[in-house]
C-alpha cells in the first residue's frame, strides 16, 4: 500500500485532458498534465461543436462565460440541403432554440479557442508539462510509473489516458493487461477498430457566396458534408467521404497531402449551396487536413490503476458533434468517481490500495460506456442517412419523414443527446432557464423497461377486438344511440367530451405534428360510422405509441389554442342541443345517434378553417422579427391558461351528469324530471362499462407514462392511481380522464424552470 499522496498523472491536454485538470484542481486533487506537443493550444485547423451537455459541466467549473464571449449573435439558418444544393429543410435560430430548452446553446468555433480557455482557467500551470509524450507505464507497489519520451520518470497513483484515437497508453493497458491477465482485453482489440469515411475538414475564411450565419448539411451518394458558419467570417467544414470497403485497425490509410490534393480535385465541383461549391470553399481555407474516421468504443476502458477517457476510449464520426462533449462527460465521470471514494474512505484518496483504485475506475466505465455506445451508433446512423448507404431509407427519410414531422422533430434528434447527459456532483448547477431538465434534474430515475407499455397496448387491442364483434352483433348497434332509454342517452352523450376534445387538442401539439395523431377528422368520422367503443380503443394505442415524449412537444400554437378554447364552449352547446334531438325523440328511434358526432366534427372543422384564415391573413404582413419571437413563445408556456379553462369546463359537465345519474339511479331521491323515468341499474350496459374501462385503462396508462419518463415520484404515480380509481366511482370515467390530462399539462410545464 502506497503512503504517497494520491496523485493523477494525466496522459494528453487536449479537451478531456484539460477539462479534467481543471476538475481536479477544483477539488484539491493532485494531478500532473502530460502534452506531447510545445504548445496547449496549438492552431491544429480543426473546430469545435459544444452543445448543451458539454457546456453545462463547463459551466459548472466557470468556463461557460469565457466561451461566450467567443461566439457572435447570429441571424442562424441550418439547411438540409440534397446534392445539388438545394434546399429540403430550414430551422431558423437552433442555438436559440437549444438554449430555450436545455439552458445552453450550440457554439462553433476554433478547438484552439476552446483548448485556450481551459488551459486560462487553471490556476497552478506548472502542473502542465509540454514536449511531455508518455511512451512507457509501468505497475509498481500500489502505484504507477510513466516514462516520457524526454527520459524523465514519473510516479503516480493512477494514469489517465486522454492522448487521442491513437493512443499510447491504450497500446501500453493493453501490453500490461495481456501480460498480467491474458484474456481480460478482448483478442487485438485495436484491429479490429472500424474506419468507413476519410474526412476533409479546416477552416476558411471570407468566402463569397456564403451566407454568414448560415449552416448546411449536405447529402450525398457515397459522401455528405457538414458546413457551418463562425466568429469572424469564418466558416468550419467538414467533408465526408465513404471508403469503397470498411478498413480495420493497421490497415485503415495513413493520408498524405497528395492524398488530400486528389480528394480536392475530386469533389471540388461538389455544390455545398447553389451558389457556392467545395472548391470555392476550399479555395479560401485557412487550415485543412484529410483524415481517416475512427469508430469505436472499447470494451473495457481500465486495467488495475490505467484508464483511457475520451476519444481514447469512444471516438464517433464528427458528424453528430459529440466527440467533444462526450471527452468532457468522460472526464466528469471520473471525477464523480474519485470524490464518492474520498467521501466514503476514512482517509479520503490517501492509501488506496488496488481494490479501491479499480473500484473507481470501474464505476467510471459503469457511467459512461452505454451513453458512449449511443453516441457512436447513432452518430453512425445520422451519417448512413446523410450519405444514403441505404438510398431507398434515405430518400423516404429525406424527402418525406422529415418534412412531415416538421422542425420539432429535427430539434428532438438534437435534444436526445442531451438530457441523459453527466454532471459534476459535487458542484452545484448554474442556475439556466430551461424548459427541459436533464434526466439528472426529474424527480426520479425514469425506467427503461417497456413491459408496461407493451401490456396496456395488447390489454387495448383486445378489448378493441372484444368491442368491435359486439358492435357487429349486437341486436342494437352502439352507433345509434336513438333507441336506448333517456337516461342512458345522457350518460353516454356526456361521455363523448374526452372524445371530443383530448383528439383535436393531441393534434395541434408540436410534438404529434407529422404523425396520425394530428388527423383527429380520422378518428372523429371513424367513430360516426362504427361508434366510438372501437374507435377510442384504436386512438388509445396511437396514443400510447406515437405521442411525443419530449417536454417541448408539449406546446400548442397561442392563436390555436385560443380558438379552441372558445370552440370547444360552442361544442358544448351543439352537444347539448343533438342530446336534446336525440331524447327528444328517443321512443321513435327515428334518428341516429351519429347526430351526436356532429359536434365533435364542427369543432374540429372550426378550429382547423379559423388557423388557416388567420395563418392566410398574417402570411407577409407580420415582421420576420415577430414570427421568430412567436417560434420561441412555445417555451413559455402561454397556451396553459386557455388549455386549463378547457379542461376545467370539461371535468365540471361530466362530473355533473356521472353524479346526478348516480343520484337517480342508486339514491332516495325522486326524479324530478319526467324523461329521466328510465334511470335505473339497467342503463349501465355492458357497453357503457367497456367505454367506462377504457377511459379507466387510458388513466392508468397516462399516470404510468409520466412515471416511466421520471417526471413524476413513485408515492405521487401511487397517489395519482388511486386517486384514479376512487375518481371512477365518483366523478365517472370521462371527468377522471380530464382531470388527468389536465393533471400532465401541469407536471410538462412544471418541469421547466421559466
Amino acid at each position: 500500500m502506497s503512503h504517497e499522496p494520491f496523485r493523477v498523472l494525466i496522459a494528453g491536454g487536449g479537451i478531456a485532458g484539460l477539462t479534467l485538470a481543471i476538475m481536479l484542481e477544483r477539488f484539491d486533487i493532485d494531478y500532473l498534465l502530460f502534452e506531447a506537443y510545445g504548445d496547449i493550444a496549438p492552431a491544429a485547423g480543426a473546430s469545435i461543436g459544444l452543445f448543451p451537455n458539454g457546456l453545462r459541466i463547463l459551466d459548472q467549473i466557470d468556463c461557460y462565460e469565457p466561451l461566450k464571449k467567443l461566439i457572435e449573435p447570429l441571424d442562424d439558418r441550418i439547411y438540409t440541403r440534397d446534392e445539388n444544393g438545394k434546399p429540403i429543410t430550414t430551422l431558423k435560430g437552433l442555438p436559440k432554440r437549444l438554449e430555450q430548452r436545455h439552458g445552453y446553446p450550440l457554439m462553433f468555433f476554433d478547438r484552439q479557442w476552446l483548448l485556450q480557455v481551459l488551459y486560462d482557467q487553471l490556476k497552478d500551470k506548472k502542473k502542465i508539462l509540454i514536449n511531455q509524450k508518455v511512451k512507457n507505464i509501468s505497475l509498481i507497489d500500489s502505484a504507477v510509473e510513466v516514462t516520457c519520451g524526454s527520459g524523465q520518470t514519473f510516479r503516480g497513483s493512477i494514469v489517465v489516458g486522454a492522448d487521442g484515437v491513437h493512443s499510447a497508453v491504450r497500446k501500453e493497458m493493453h501490453r500490461i493487461g495481456n501480460q498480467l491477465e491474458p484474456g481480460y482485453f478482448p483478442h487485438k482489440e485495436d484491429d479490429k477498430i472500424p474506419c468507413y469515411y476519410v474526412c476533409s475538414y479546416g477552416i476558411a475564411q471570407d468566402v463569397p457566396g456564403w451566407v454568414h450565419g448560415d449552416a448546411a448539411q449536405v447529402l450525398g451518394k457515397g459522401h455528405s458534408q457538414l458546413v457551418v458558419s463562425g466568429p469572424r467570417h469564418r466558416v468550419y467544414w467538414f467533408f465526408f467521404s465513404r471508403l469503397p470497403e470498411p478498413r480495420y485497425g493497421g490497415d485503415i490509410p495513413v493520408l498524405t497531402r497528395d492524398d488530400e490534393e486528389n480528394f480536392i480535385e475530386r469533389y471540388a465541383d461538389t455544390a455545398i449551396t447553389e451558389d457556392v461549391t467545395f472548391g470555392q470553399l476550399y479555395a479560401k481555407r485557412l487550415t485543412s487536413t484529410l483524415t481517416p474516421l475512427h469508430e469505436f468504443v472499447c470494451k473495457k476502458w481500465f486495467f488495475n490503476r490505467i484508464i483511457v477517457l475520451g476519444d481514447s476510449a469512444h471516438k464517433a464520426n464528427p458528424i453528430g458533434g459529440q466527440g467533444g462533449n462526450s471527452a468532457i462527460e468522460s472526464a466528469t465521470e471520473l471525477v464523480n468517481a474519485l470524490l464518492e471514494k474520498r467521501a466514503s474512505h476514512t482517509k479520503g484518496l490517501t492509501n488506496l490500495n488496488d481494490v479501491d483504485v479499480i473500484e473507481i475506475l470501474r464505476n467510471t466505465e459503469i457511467a459512461r460506456h452505454d451513453r458512449a455506445e449511443w453516441v457512436v451508433t447513432s452518430s453512425h446512423q445520422q451519417q448512413s442517412l446523410m450519405a444514403s448507404e441505404k438510398r431507398i431509407l434515405s430518400k423516404i427519410f429525406w424527402s418525406f419523414l422529415i418534412r412531415l414531422k416538421g422542425n420539432e422533430a429535427v430539434i428532438d434528434i438534437f435534444s436526445q443527446s442531451f438530457i441523459s447527459a453527466s454532471r459534476l456532483k459535487a458542484l452545484p448547477l448554474k442556475k439556466r432557464p430551461r424548459s427541459i431538465p436533464y434526466e439528472d434534474e426529474l424527480p426520479a430515475r425514469p425506467v427503461k423497461t417497456w413491459k408496461v407499455l407493451d401490456i396496456t397496448v395488447f390489454g387495448f387491442l383486445g378489448w378493441l377486438l372484444v368491442a368491435w364483434i359486439r358492435n357487429q352483433t349486437s341486436e342494437i348497434s352502439s352507433t345509434h344511440i336513438g333507441s336506448r332509454s333517456p337516461a342512458h342517452q345522457l350518460y353516454v352523450i356526456s361521455q363523448i367530451i374526452p372524445s371530443m376534445l383530448i383528439p383535436i387538442v393531441e393534434s395541434y401539439r408540436s410534438g404529434n405534428e407529422g404523425s396520425p395523431l394530428a388527423l383527429p377528422s380520422v378518428f372523429l368520422l371513424a367513430m360516426w360510422q362504427y361508434g366510438a367503443t372501437p374507435v377510442v380503443a384504436v386512438y388509445m394505442i396511437s396514443h400510447a405509441l406515437l405521442s411525443f415524449d419530449s417536454l417541448a412537444g408539449r406546446h400548442i400554437q397561442l392563436d390555436v389554442v385560443q380558438i379552441l378554447s372558445t370552440g370547444t364552449r360552442i361544442g358544448y352547446v351543439l352537444l347539448a342541443l343533438l342530446a336534446a334531438v336525440v331524447v327528444w325523440v328517443c321512443d321513435s328511434g327515428s334518428i341516429s345517434g351519429r347526430l351526436i358526432y356532429l359536434a365533435p366534427l364542427a369543432l374540429c372543422a372550426l378550429t382547423y378553417t379559423s388557423k388557416a384564415v388567420l395563418s392566410f391573413r398574417n402570411e407577409g404582413q407580420t415582421p420576420q422579427s415577430e414570427k421568430n419571437a412567436a417560434s420561441m413563445e412555445q417555451y413559455r408556456n402561454q397556451d396553459m391558461p386557455y388549455l386549463r379553462r378547457m379542461y376545467v369546463d370539461a371535468m365540471v359537465i361530466q362530473a355533473t351528469v356521472h353524479v346526478g345519474t348516480l343520484i337517480y339511479t342508486f339514491g332516495p331521491l325522486s326524479n324530478p324530471v319526467p324523461i329521466c323515468h328510465c334511470f335505473d341499474k339497467k342503463m349501465f350496459d355492458t357497453n357503457l362499462v367497456v367505454t367506462a374501462a377504457a377511459c379507466l385503462l387510458m388513466s392508468l396508462y397516462t399516470v404510468w407514462s409520466l412515471r416511466r419518463l421520471g417526471y413524476v415520484t413513485t408515492w405521487e404515480y401511487v397517489v395519482a392511481l388511486l386517486a384514479s380509481l376512487i375518481g371512477e366511482v365518483l366523478v365517472g370515467p370521462g371527468a377522471v380522464l380530464i382531470g388527468l390530462w389536465s393533471w400532465r399539462e401541469d407536471v410538462l410545464v412544471r418541469l421547466g424552470t421559466w
